[in-house]
């Protein structure tokens, strides 16, 4: 559930403005899993008793933001902008296992967890923007306390981390003509790990294998670079390459505890090179026939150390992306799209190719205020993952089919008079939700 408030002050109509806004999610989430295995002979013939497991993972998460946006229009020329912008994320999950024995089910305490995490961060930024007859700049720089906090309640242990870091920006844009122009940026980003990925506890494949977060990992930082160009102020070319440190990737090891187990655990390891690009086509092909198309090739490259040898992947990806529209009469149209991915290197991973189809009819009603709209994802359940990961001595190939087949009913009004909303507001907790 998310509840948002902004509010913005503008000083005159030059641009000098000030904007306020304040976030609270609260997201509550509950997994029940259950392991039910049987142990065959090659003739068919039982050859243990069937085991099982059953777990109840809860995950509870609260987070607050408050974000302040100041614009300063110095000249005609000169533009400055600068911010504030303060975070906090309490992630709690109390998670439980029984196992089967002599016919009951009884609790796990070796894998069962309760975990508590918190994180703070504390942002300012500043942009400084120049404009001349055909050439923009902007430079900037962003500067992020960070403070982090675990208590694993069941082992009882904590930790703390707190760190200072500069991100700084650079954009440059040129107008060749009314309907061309080229763009160039550079960044150096942070990219933190998702909460699941924070969260120490299990969560059981099967018997022999498991998967468990790092609640000690790092966020990894990079170096962006894209270069652009615009033409017919509708198709996008883009070309871009990234450079990243302290790079989270999925290592495999055997448990300690018992060496036909298999575990899966990110960690700060390796870095990464990613090299691509990409381009964006929408197309008025009829008076009732709209269509988007994207395209993207890249490629990917690691080098990871482990167990003292350098481990190296790489490979390449074309993406293919394309949404098109039918307008029909009364007010009906129909939407038909697909995605197709030819494969993903992903640290020590390789991901088969993968794709779905999509289809929606959607009627406006109440004199185009309103409209209902049906969408059927995933038509022929193709969006599975097929993978497979290798390390220096354990090989894992397995396969993922997720309920990706789903039906939506949506119903849309829109209040008051065209303009007076925007609906695709971003809320200043976007990036923080992503990580839920």
């Amino acid at each position: 559930m998310l509840y948002n408030f902004n509010y913005g002050i503008k000083f005159n109509e030059k641009g000098h403005e000030l904007k306020i806004d304040l976030d609270l999610v609260d997201h509550y989430s509950k997994m029940d899993q259950e392991l039910n295995t049987n142990y065959i002979k090659a003739d068919g013939t039982p050859l243990n008793r069937p085991s099982s497991r059953r777990g109840d993972i809860p995950s509870d998460n609260k987070v607050y933001v408050a974000k302040l946006d100041y614009t300063l229009p110095l000249t005609k020329a000169y533009q400055l902008e600068a911010g504030w912008k303060a975070s906090h994320v309490r992630t709690e999950n109390d998670l439980h296992y029984d196992t089967l024995q002599n016919d009951q089910y009884v609790s796990d305490l070796t894998t069962s967890n309760h975990f508590i995490y918190k994180e703070t961060i504390q942002a300012g930024y500043i942009n400084l923007s120049k404009s001349w007859k055909k050439i923009s700049a902007q430079v900037g720089l962003r500067g992020e306390h960070t403070h982090t906090s675990g208590h694993q309640i069941t082992l009882n242990e904590h930790f703390e981390k707190s760190y200072f870091k500069l991100f700084p920006s650079a954009f440059l844009t040129y107008a060749v003509n009314e309907k061309n122009k080229l763009q160039a940026s550079y960044s150096y980003r942070v990219q933190r790990p998702s909460f699941w990925n924070l969260n120490p506890f299990r969560v059981y494949t099967d018997p022999f294998s498991y998967t468990e977060g790092n609640a000690r990992l790092n966020p990894a930082y990079e170096h962006a670079f894209e270069l652009g160009y615009t033409f017919s102020n509708k198709y996008i070319f883009t070309l871009n390459y990234a450079s990243r440190t302290d790079v989270v990737n999925d290592i495999l090891g055997r448990d300690l505890s018992n060496p036909y187990i298999t575990y899966e655990r990110p960690e700060n390891i390796g870095s990464f090179k990613n090299f691509g690009v990409s381009f964006i086509a929408p197309t008025q092909l009829t008076s009732w026939w709209s269509a988007t198309h994207f395209t993207n090739y890249y490629r990917n490259e690691y080098e990871i150390p482990q167990d003292g040898i350098l481990i190296s992947r790489k490979g390449n990806t074309l993406t293919l992306n394309s949404q098109n529209t039918f307008k029909l009469p009364n007010d009906w149209s129909i939407e038909v799209g697909g995605s197709y991915t030819s494969g993903l290197t992903i640290g020590l991973s390789q991901i088969k190719s993968y794709g779905q189809l999509y289809s929606g009819i959607q009627k406006n009603i109440l004199n185009k205020k309103a409209s209902i709209k049906l969408v059927v994802n995933d038509i022929f359940r193709t969006n599975s993952r097929r993978y497979e990961t290798v390390s220096s001595t354990i090989r894992l190939i397995g396969q993922s089919n997720p309920d990706s087949r789903t039906a939506i009913l949506s119903f849309n009004y829109r209040f008051g008079g065209a303009g007076t909303l925007n609906s695709q507001r971003s809320t200043s907790s976007e990036e923080i939700k992503s990580r839920l």
